[in-house]
């Protein structure tokens, strides 16, 4: 009998512990925030020569941003 209770309390706990992470706010790391005007423009790039990556990493940043 005290190791069903030992369970539930275990499961119990855990659940609980589970559903306070969910309630938890979703906040993006300072580090990897970056604004809009800290991107490169493309006046600074004009003399390189535009690789696919360079167009998907654009893109991306786009739809990022």
């Amino acid at each position: 009998m005290n190791g069903t209770i030992g369970k539930a309390l275990f499961v119990t706990t855990l659940i609980a512990m589970t559903l306070l992470a969910a309630c938890l706010p979703a906040s993006p790391r300072q580090d990897a925030v970056q604004s809009p005007l800290a991107l490169a423009s493309p006046l600074e790039n004009a003399g390189r020569a535009a690789s696919p990556e360079d167009a998907l990493a654009a893109n991306a940043q786009a739809d990022l941003a």
